[in-house]
């Protein structure tokens, strides 16, 4: 009696400590799936090649696709081959899971889900720290988490909070609204607030998507120059930028930036700090207000426009029959031509860093003219009243020798002086009954 009674306070015991000691991802018969599984798979009442050819076969099936994470507006994509598989140790370690003990013959069947065992992959690891606003510790085990499971490939990041940081603004531009610009309030929505992320080269055309077509292209290129003038100063490096080829009515020259709506015109920069620096837009009466926020930066960066030198414009004249006599109108008043240069200085570049060499084409003074011109009129002079010293040129060429041409050079020479006596004439001339020489 005794020794029974020992017995059965062994048994109890025994019980007590598998179900203590059993991790909790061991589930029974009244199991949601009521089947055991590896990584997922099915392996119930299966024997331990079966289990390895079917297990191997869905991993080889999993790695075949890549890993996409994404997160932030970041998307990173990782080869899932990469990843090793234990499929040995897994397999070992359910058969040991699943194992009746010879006290155990009246427990209903046990069900087991199990992850497959996966190696560290440092280099998975490093790839993720790469992207400074992802806490990458959290994002490389939800990585592991849906590989060992061979779950989904797709996987969302998680996100730095950037309130857990000393953020600041680091760039502000204020400039006034053209007044063409149209559809400007939907391009400001689609900026605010955006992310620019470390590492990753940022888009203002993939930026605006949809928005972009909602819009003129002066509220494009008025977006893309306040743009542009942020990442100047959050000293950004400028992948790819395009002229306005003329002055606008807001910054300065070389400031401006122009963008298309099919993208053959962009505005690219790349975040050169290690943090992600966020985009604030807001509309202001009659004013924008671009700023960017991030943390606080120790680097002063300054931005220079230099006038090299200026081209003067020409004057161009038209003609108008519309016009009255002798008056003329302004059509285009003109303006100087521009070659700037634009440098950037900070503490990596004291010496400061070229960013572009811009040159805006004159424009040219256009005026229209009449071409109706005033009537000439006549008038006579009277030679008796003219003084004895008045010039000779306002008198008129005379012809005493009757060979049509002037005796004299008009307003230059004296009259000629006539022969007195008819011997000294040419040969066959004479004077009439008038006094006058007739020369044949």
């Amino acid at each position: 009696m005794r020794i029974s009674l020992k017995v059965c306070l062994l048994v109890t015991s025994v019980v007590l400590l598998i179900y203590m000691i059993y991790p909790t991802n061991l589930s029974y018969a009244d199991s949601n799936s009521g089947q055991s599984t590896i990584g997922g798979i099915v392996v119930d009442d299966l024997k331990t090649d079966d289990i390895r050819e079917k297990v191997q076969e869905a991993v080889n099936q999993w790695t075949s696709e890549p890993i996409i994470v994404s997160g932030a507006g970041t998307t990173l994509s990782f080869n899932a081959a990469a990843i090793h598989f234990d499929v040995e140790s897994t397999i070992v370690t359910y058969e040991q899971m699943t194992k009746k003990s010879w006290f155990s013959f009246w427990k209903p069947k046990r069900i087991v889900q199990l992850p497959l065992q996966i190696t560290v992959n440092e280099a998975l690891m490093a790839e993720i720290e790469k992207v400074k606003v992802w806490e990458a510790d959290s994002t490389y085990h939800k990585v592991l988490a849906q590989a060992t499971n061979l779950a989904s490939h797709e996987i969302e990041a998680d996100v730095k909070n950037l309130n857990a940081y000393d953020i600041e603004r680091i760039a502000l531009e204020i400039q006034p609204i053209p007044e063409a610009a149209a559809g400007l309030s939907d391009l400001v929505q689609a900026i605010n607030e955006q992310l620019v992320i470390p590492g990753q080269p940022f888009s203002l055309v993939e930026a605006l998507g949809e928005e972009k077509d909602r819009a003129n292209g002066e509220a494009l290129n008025f977006i893309a120059s306040m743009l542009y003038s942020i990442a100047l100063k959050t000293n950004s490096e400028i992948y790819e930028r395009a002229s306005q080829n003329s002055i606008p009515s807001y910054l300065e020259p070389g400031i401006e930036a122009a963008i298309t709506r099919n993208g053959s015109k962009d505005l690219k920069f790349l975040n050169t700090t290690d943090y992600a620096i966020e985009l604030k837009m807001t509309l202001e009466g009659d004013n924008l207000k671009a700023e960017a926020y991030g943390p606080k930066n120790s680097q002063n960066v300054g931005v220079q426009v230099t006038r090299d030198y200026e081209i003067s414009p020409r004057v161009i004249t038209r003609y108008s029959k519309n016009l009255p006599v002798g008056q003329e109108q302004l059509i285009e008043e003109g303006r100087a031509g521009l070659r700037v240069s634009v440098m950037r200085y900070s503490a990596d570049e004291p010496e400061g860093e070229l960013i572009s060499k811009d040159y805006y084409a004159p424009a040219h003074r256009v005026i229209l003219k009449s071409t109706k011109q005033p009537e000439a009129t006549s008038t006579s002079v009277d030679y008796s009243e003219q003084s004895p010293g008045q010039s000779l040129r306002e008198k008129p060429k005379l012809d005493l020798n009757g060979d049509g041409l002037a005796d004299y050079d008009n307003g230059i020479g004296q009259l000629p002086t006539l022969p007195q006596d008819e011997k000294d004439l040419p040969a066959g001339s004479y004077y009439d009954k008038g006094g006058n020489l007739v020369t044949p």
